[in-house]
């Protein structure tokens, strides 16, 4: 059974740890231990920590109990002694603000009881939420996260000096898993961001001015950010990013592996997620788009090819809040990511999934009519 390691660190900063205590300790147990099943973990489940996740039949579980916890735990407490937290939290707000938070990721609680901050707790690693109802999904989503610790750690060092770069980088990868739907790349994958967008958007009261907020991003960075979406699609093989950039290349590797071990379950049909079981705001979402985007949209959500997409899509956002992206930045991403598509291939996901075809259609035919060019987006 995989094993977790807890820091509560009520700091708001966690980068810190995460480079200098959680890095060097994973890098350690890779080449003293030979532990390569290992990765992080952060959410608003149960506190404000940050957990290390390790699979003992790596090493043998005896000698993980007798060497590798306390290991594990020495060399983390030196780090909080040498730089301990020194937030004081209010433990109330804290927990309301979890369920808030938390529900947007996914994590159904509980979010008690808090830890002491600067403490360190062991037990069995919680089940993973995103496995969608599909247990065979449990070992090749830790399977996932393992082999891009290593890269998520190496994309906060790269990205240490500049919001805007981490922002871009991110949305490099948001691509790059994008690129994996099989009909026509990011051109329809990036529908799947879309749709965490517009439900996100339609959970408030006044939608429109949460719209403009996100469009205000785009006005900012959006032609910066389409110019890196586009080196992306330029250099996609196969779904494999084949560019220069060797990080980007792993990235796009794991996910390519993740997501083929996901099309297999599918076309099992092992990938299913039972009606009673939608109960997350993702499937309310989803629901909503059915009636929103018509009868194409259920075929999307009904197919293999989409049922084992969505597994490194989600699996992504699980990794976000460990670069320090909230999920309000998670959405805003979204908006950036989708604006650029839409902008680089000079059409709407309104019309991608045939919301306005009839409309499109008359456009057209009355461009033809006028012999001018048809009307583009």
């Amino acid at each position: 059974m995989w094993q977790s390691i807890r820091v509560y660190y009520y700091s708001d900063n966690k980068e810190e740890l995460l480079k200098h205590a959680f890095g060097p300790v994973m890098k350690e147990l890779r080449e003293q231990f030979g532990i390569e099943r290992q990765y992080i973990r952060r959410h608003w489940k149960l506190g404000p920590h940050i957990a290390l996740i390790v699979d003992p039949e790596s090493c043998g579980e005896l000698r993980y109990y007798e060497e590798v916890l306390p290991y594990i735990k020495k060399r983390l407490m030196e780090y909080l002694q040498q730089s301990p937290s020194r937030t004081v939290l209010n433990s109330e707000s804290y927990i309301a603000l979890s369920r808030r938070l938390g529900g947007w990721e996914f994590e159904p609680g509980p979010y008690e009881p808090l830890q002491a901050d600067n403490t360190i707790v062991a037990g069995p690693a919680d089940h993973l939420s995103e496995d969608l109802g599909s247990p065979g999904l449990q070992d090749m989503l830790r399977g996932f996260y393992s082999a891009t610790a290593p890269l998520l750690l190496e994309t906060l060092e790269r990205t240490e000096k500049s919001e805007e770069e981490r922002y871009g980088l991110i949305v490099q990868l948001m691509a790059i898993i994008g690129s994996l739907y099989p009909e026509d790349g990011l051109l329809r994958g990036h529908l799947s961001f879309r749709s965490q967008l517009e439900g996100y958007i339609n959970q408030f009261p006044e939608p429109d001015a949460v719209r403009r907020h996100m469009a205000n991003w785009t006005d900012q960075i959006g032609r910066q950010i389409r110019y890196q979406v586009e080196a992306i699609t330029d250099c996609v093989e196969g779904g494999i990013y084949a560019g220069a950039d060797p990080l980007l290349r792993q990235w796009s590797l794991a996910a390519k592996a993740l997501y083929d071990q996901a099309h297999k379950e599918a076309l099992e049909g092992k990938l299913v997620v039972p009606k009673e079981q939608f109960k997350s705001l993702e499937d309310h979402y989803e629901d909503e788009m059915r009636v929103r985007w018509g009868k194409q949209a259920e075929q999307l959500f009904d197919s293999p090819a989409y049922a084992a997409y969505r597994i490194p899509v989600n699996a992504f956002y699980y990794l976000m809040p460990l670069m320090g992206i909230t999920p309000h930045m998670k959405h805003i991403l979204c908006e950036l990511i989708s604006s650029a598509v839409e902008r680089l291939y000079g059409t709407t996901w309104q019309e991608l999934t045939g919301r306005y075809t009839g409309l499109r259609h008359r456009r057209l035919e009355l461009a033809l009519e006028a012999k001018a060019e048809p009307y583009a987006n």
